[in-house]
């Protein structure tokens, strides 16, 4: 499973994707890192997450942060 996540200025929406089926398995909005962490986790749980796909107009600090985070908590490769 893919997760795709849209990093705005304000909210953070993401999706699960079955990457072999193109099907959006889960979605949601977080208002923060920490948000969407606890949503990926809860989601890892009963879905493999294999990898992440992220686009973001944050800076580029904010960016690296939240990409770090993903790969430390989550243990995917994120491609920016």
């Amino acid at each position: 499973m893919i997760v795709e996540l849209d990093c705005g200025n304000s909210f953070i929406k993401w999706r699960v994707v079955d990457g072999s089926k193109s099907v959006i398995c889960s979605m949601g909005i977080a208002a923060s890192n920490e948000e969407l962490i606890s949503a990926l986790d809860e989601i890892g749980r009963t879905i493999s997450l294999r990898r992440g796909r992220l686009v973001s107009v944050r800076s580029d600090e904010e960016t690296a942060q939240l990409h770090e985070l993903l790969v430390q908590n989550l243990g995917i490769k994120v491609q920016c």
